[in-house]
């Protein structure tokens, strides 16, 4: 065919195009059926109802393309390289909960740790130690290296199992301990809250150890605990008149010391170090050369052979090995001069193999070593795979946005079809006639009248007629009243269905996930107010530290800021004569100092040591929430150290009374040696001493029947000299307020009160000792004059008659100073955006159109087909018998009506051959769709077969779509507010892959729903004497 010919042809199709030719069976009583006005509105209701078809769905094709879907999609059986390209595309609303929400450390991380060399060196070994070894090494002075040096590599073999034990115990510990994983977390999540684990143990362990050797130091010191090896104390017996032995400090010289201060302290007072080395000492030296050391000039000038680089000596082994470096251990040369002071030293058995390696050589004291337990790398490894396994995901789910859905857009287009179909050629056919009828009618409109009642009165009883269902073939008045009776039936049921369907899908709410880019702070606080519950703004950074967070100080108690504590008191205070005064000396105010500076450090180190830790939080918190987290920190922070020092001198304390080691008395009235024998002060023979149980002296300078050895709880109050006078303590013979002396000097400070401190005239008591002294000889100390301390109770916790001990046990604490920046940690936090569900219709106004339009044609077309049957068979059903059929029956038999079970099997009979009858010659397409030469006889066959194939294949596809929507899975996210403890546990057995239930308060306290009940060894319940019974047991 030729083009031109085709397009005319085509455009003969479309001017003739006609949508709205009647059936066979429709009519119109008021007008003839095809008139050539008819036919001319029908083209133009065509032609309209075309335009509004195609404007109609080019709008709803727009707005399905620019109005994405969101679909909530599941993935099953999933790898490790699925989940990482999943992240990439959907991190924002990828989920994927864990079936084992705690994952135990080890089995995902592990841990690679060296020590310094030293610990696993030959040097730390028992053959070593002993080699070391000398029996007379408390012969030699107190800083030649044989006299401390077997002790100083016993302590570094014991420190070096010290720190591996510890951190060995700390690893059991990460291993057995489990990270909390309800959901799968990214690598980079895991290894930070790994990392942030054991940076907690790493910065948490060396600070128990350090304080545990600060400590130690200081009580060794403050209560004069006498080394054997002679370096801290040395003994003396004196034979000239009275005969007794005596137990006296050694003496430090510091030749650097100022000339207005004291150049030598006994080592009850100081700690000092010097240089280790070894010495030429005359056999059989007298004591006294021990007296001093270093040096003293003029007095005392030892010859030293030789130096042992970085070894150091003082009072204590322990003083001298903590400031080491082990230099010689890296010097072969320095080895093998060992070997000429230490006989069980073999030169020929050095080599360089013993050598520690020098690439290991930073100048570093043990001390400082020992603030990393001596660790030189700590290596963490995560295995995320492993992870990933214990994990042990079933499922992820993930929002998925659809752009442009082709599969939707058909669907919704035959879904559409039908209902826009029936609306539009209602609305073209409507509009064509209305302006048909205006135009010629125009003149017998009176439009300022408005509706009348007669108006009113022909509405009505247009509608009392109103027949949608008229048929050439059915026109009889039964027939007609049954085509109305079912036109009324199907409107009301239509609107009613359409009412139904417009109420359930405008008022049915859902849960909506709204979404906010870069929310600033105001904006965040904005969204917490309005939708706490569901509000969700993950971090992009999930650590932060606590530096950044908390200002965290401490104000110590006032004694720790006062005269009292600096070395100018202290120094001063050496001038009180022990043997007439027993209260607060030297070796108290430099204990007190000692704990105010130890306290001081611990805090300060722990306080440096928490703000390396990180406050991990992987969704940002409210500021409620993030307050009550940090003070349950900062409580749990500041119980557990005040709780770690008072474990600590609780058990120095228990350690003291129990071994009752031996100590420098106060006075040579209350020494634990006696003079045991007469002997010859140039003989050179062992001179035998006895030891005695001691106690504390009493106000008149007599000891007290209580000894320390069974008592440890000996006190009495400490009471001026009888022939001193003072004004303020004339009366209650002279006690001083508040002063208590103890077994120990650290049982003295802890049962003392500060009360005297508190006073100008009991301070003056102190002055008058300290000034005796000085006026009997020169001793190079300036003179000092400490400020009293003034008592406010607003600053202070404490009351005045508070003891020492109730002041330390709170780490003489007055406050702890915090204060938290919530803007800091949500500058830190930085989220990129926040997420929040609303109740919101779960249909907008286009979405209901669209259902509108999609169900409408199915219910009119359901509606058109069953209500005129329905109709037709109730009427049939109920419809009286004629008359004259009863009249001219004359048998009594035939009056006898039929079982009703015969009656309801006619009935079934009868309307399955009705439903028959319709089904077979049912025609729902007119002969003006089959174009071309067809008769009405073979149109008519034509349409019942494609009636019969387009319900075969409508069946067929309403099955094939039932079938798809009950087996194709779907995810729904229902909420449940408020679930009690019972829907709680129907939940997890129910969901428990899938069941999320975010906390209203993410912390509590653990005695609200836990109890610990200690079971001890039944050594506890034995039985021990009383403190009554051991006094007894004193005689």
């Amino acid at each position: 065919m030729p083009v031109k010919d085709l397009l005319r042809w085509c455009g003969e199709q479309l001017q003739n195009y006609n949508v709205f030719i009647p059936d066979e069976e429709e009519y119109n009583d008021n007008s003839d059926h095809q008139s050539n006005t008819n036919v001319k509105n029908q083209k133009y209701a065509t032609r309209l109802y075309v335009i509004l078809l195609i404007i109609t769905f080019y709008t709803l094709f727009f707005v399905a393309f620019v109005n994405p879907k969101s679909e909530l999609t599941s993935v099953s059986n999933i790898s490790s390289a699925d989940l990482d390209q999943l992240r990439l595309k959907y991190g924002k609303t990828l989920s994927c909960p864990c079936t084992t929400s705690t994952i135990p450390y080890n089995a995902f991380v592990s841990h690679i740790i060296s020590f310094h060399p030293v610990c696993s060196s030959f040097f730390v070994s028992r053959k070593w130690i002993k080699s070391l070894y000398l029996s007379n090494a408390s012969e030699y002075l107190v800083m030649d290296f044989r006299t401390t040096a077997s002790k100083q590599f016993e302590l570094l073999a014991s420190l070096c199992s010290l720190c591996k034990e510890t951190i060995f115990q700390a690893n059991v510990n990460l291993d057995n301990s489990e990270l909390v994983s309800v959901e799968l977390l990214p690598e980079d999540e895991v290894q930070t809250k790994v990392d942030g684990s054991v940076s907690l143990i790493r910065n948490s362990i060396p600070i128990q150890i350090n304080l545990l050797l600060d400590f130690l130091q200081i009580s060794t010191r403050s209560n004069s605990l006498v080394s054997a090896l002679n370096t801290n104390a040395y003994v003396s017996v004196w034979t000239l008149g009275t005969k007794y032995a005596d137990l006296s400090p050694t003496w430090y010289v510091d030749k650097n010391a100022p000339r207005d201060s004291g150049d030598f302290s006994p080592c009850h007072i100081v700690n000092s170090t010097v240089p280790s080395g070894f010495y030429w000492i005359v056999n059989g030296a007298s004591v006294s050369l021990r007296y001093y050391w270093p040096e003293k000039p003029f007095f005392f000038e030892p010859d030293l052979l030789a130096l042992v680089p970085g070894f150091f000596a003082g009072c204590t082994p322990l003083d001298g090995i903590l400031q080491s470096t082990f230099d010689c251990l890296y010097d072969l040369t320095c080895l093998q001069l060992l070997a000429d002071y230490f006989p069980n030293l073999n030169r020929k058995n050095f080599t360089s193999t013993n050598l520690l390696s020098s690439s290991n050589r930073p100048n570093i004291s043990l001390n400082d070593r020992l603030s990393n337990l001596l660790v030189e790398r700590w290596t963490t490894k995560v295995d995320y795979s492993k992870y990933f396994t214990e994990c042990a995901v079933k499922s992820c789910t993930y929002i998925k946005v659809n752009q442009a859905n082709y599969s939707y857009i058909i669907t919704l287009f035959l879904s559409l079809y039908g209902g826009l179909t029936i609306i539009l050629r209602f609305i073209a056919a409507f509009s064509v006639n209305l302006s048909f009828k205006a135009k010629h009618h125009q003149s017998s409109i009176n439009v300022g009248n408005g509706f009348t009642m007669k108006d009113i009165r022909r509405l009505g009883i247009w509608m009392k007629q109103l027949n949608i269902f008229e048929s050439a073939s059915r026109r009889t008045s039964n027939d007609i009243k049954q085509q109305r009776i079912s036109t009324r039936i199907y409107l009301i049921l239509l609107s009613g269905l359409i009412m139904i369907l417009l109420l359930f899908t405008s008022l049915r709410v859902e849960m909506i996930m709204m979404t906010v880019t870069n929310p600033s702070l105001a904006k965040y606080n904005n969204l917490q107010d309005l939708y706490s519950s569901t509000l969700r703004c993950p971090c992009s950074n999930i650590t932060t530290p606590y530096s950044t967070l908390i200002t965290l100080s401490v104000t110590l108690h006032e004694i720790c800021s006062s005269d009292f504590v600096v070395e100018s008191w202290i120094e001063m205070t050496k001038l009180i004569e022990e043997n007439f005064w027993y209260g607060f000396d030297a070796r108290h105010f430099r204990l007190l100092s000692n704990l105010c500076q130890l306290i001081n450090k611990t805090i300060d180190d722990a306080i440096l040591r928490f703000n390396e830790r990180y406050f991990i939080t992987s969704t940002v918190i409210n500021q409620d929430n993030f307050d009550a987290r940090l003070n349950t920190t900062i409580n749990q922070f500041t119980q557990t150290l005040v709780s770690n020092f008072n474990l600590l001198i609780n058990a120095a304390q228990l350690f003291i009374h129990v071994d009752q080691p031996l100590a420098i008395p106060n006075s040579e009235s209350v020494s634990p040696l006696t003079y045991a024998k007469n002997v010859s002060y140039f003989d050179q023979s062992i001179i035998p001493l006895s030891f005695r149980s001691i106690g504390v002296l009493g106000v008149n300078a007599s000891p007290i029947n209580c000894l320390c050895a069974v008592n440890s709880t000996c006190q009495s109050p400490v009471a001026r000299r009888p022939s001193m006078r003072v004004n303020g303590l004339e009366g209650s013979d002279g006690i001083v307020p508040g002063m208590t002396v103890g077994c120990f000097v650290i049982d003295s400070l802890q049962l003392s009160t500060l009360e005297c401190f508190y006073s100008e005239f009991c301070l003056s008591l102190l002055y008058l000792y300290m000034n005796e002294t000085a006026s009997s000889e020169y001793t190079g100390i300036r003179w000092f004059n400490a400020h009293h301390l003034v008592y406010n109770p607003e600053s202070t916790r404490f009351a005045l008659n508070t003891s020492l001990g109730v002041i330390l046990r709170e780490m003489l604490v007055e406050k702890w100073n915090v204060s938290f920046s919530f803007d800091q940690y949500y500058r830190r936090c930085a989220p990129n955006y926040c997420t929040y569900s609303i109740t919101a219709r779960t249909k907008s106004f286009v979405e209901i159109v669209i259902i509108l339009m999609s169900t409408i044609s199915g219910l009119v077309a359901a509606l058109t087909f069953i209500i005129p049957k329905l109709v037709a068979l109730v009427s049939s059903m109920i419809q009286p018998r004629i008359r004259q059929q009863q009249q001219e029956s004359t048998s009594l038999l035939t009056d006898v009506r039929p079982p009703l079970a015969k009656r309801m099997k006619m009935a079934v009979q009868k309307l399955i051959t009705l439903l028959y009858t319709t089904l077979f010659n049912l025609n729902m397409f007119p002969p003006h769709r089959f174009m071309g030469s067809v008769t009405r006889t073979q149109s008519k066959r034509f349409g019942q077969l494609a009636t019969r194939l387009h319900l075969v294949l409508l069946i067929l596809g309403f099955s094939i779509l039932i079938f798809y929507t009950i087996i194709e899975p779907r995810i729904l996210k229902e909420t449940i507010s408020k679930p009690s403890l019972r829907v709680y546990n129907d939940l997890v057995l129910q969901h428990s892959d899938t069941l999320q239930c975010p906390c209203s308060k993410i912390s509590s306290i653990y005695n609200r729903y836990v109890s610990i009940e200690p079971v001890f060894h039944q050594v506890n319940e034995a039985y021990y004497p009383s403190l009554s019974e051991l006094k007894d047991m004193e005689c």
